[in-house]
C-alpha cells in the first residue's frame, strides 16, 4: 500500500502525471512563490521507487541523470531544476511539459508532421550526444509532442 504524499521537499504535491518502472511523477507547485516564478509555474517531480532506492547504485544513476539533465539547455529536452533527497527515495524535480506521448499521435511514417517531430526529436538528441551524454532510455513515452515547445517548422 502506498501512503498519500502531500509534499515533496518545498513543494506541494497537486496530483499523480504517472507511474514507470522507476518511479512516479507527479504535478508539483513550489511553496516559495520565488521559486515558483523562477520555475515558470508548476513542475513536475520524478520520485524514484521506494524499492529501487535502497540499491545505492540506482541511487547514484539517478542522481547523475538529474545532474546531467541540469547541464543541457534544448528546446526539445526537459530541463531538470533541482535534485531533493531528503527521506526515503531521491527526486528530480524537472520542467511541466504537457502534450500527448507519440504513441498517442498514430500517424504513418508519410505525414509531414510525423517527419516534422522526428527531426525534432533528432535534434534533441544530437544536442544530448554533442554534450557527451548517451541516452539509453529512449521510448514512444518519453517523448511528448514537440511541436508546442519548438514551433512548426
Amino acid at each position: 500500500m502506498r501512503e498519500t504524499l502531500t509534499t515533496l521537499g518545498r513543494y506541494r504535491i497537486l496530483g499523480l502525471i504517472g507511474e514507470g518502472g522507476m518511479g512516479l511523477v507527479y504535478r508539483c507547485r513550489a511553496l516559495d512563490s520565488e521559486v515558483y516564478e523562477a520555475q515558470g509555474g508548476d513542475v513536475a517531480i520524478k520520485l524514484l521507487h521506494r524499492h529501487l532506492a535502497l540499491n545505492q547504485g540506482i541511487r547514484d544513476r539517478f542522481a547523475r541523470e538529474a545532474e546531467l539533465g541540469m547541464r543541457l539547455s534544448h528546446p526539445g529536452i526537459v530541463r531538470v531544476h533541482a535534485i531533493i533527497d531528503e527521506g526515503d527515495a531521491p527526486a528530480m524535480v524537472m520542467e511541466l511539459v504537457e502534450g500527448q506521448p507519440l504513441s498517442a499521435l498514430a500517424k504513418p511514417l508519410n505525414d509531414p508532421s510525423t517527419w516534422d517531430i522526428l527531426q525534432q526529436v533528432g535534434a534533441a538528441l544530437e544536442a544530448v550526444h554533442a554534450a557527451g551524454i548517451v541516452h539509453r532510455d529512449r521510448s514512444e513515452e518519453h517523448t511528448s509532442e514537440l511541436q508546442s515547445r519548438i514551433g512548426s517548422r
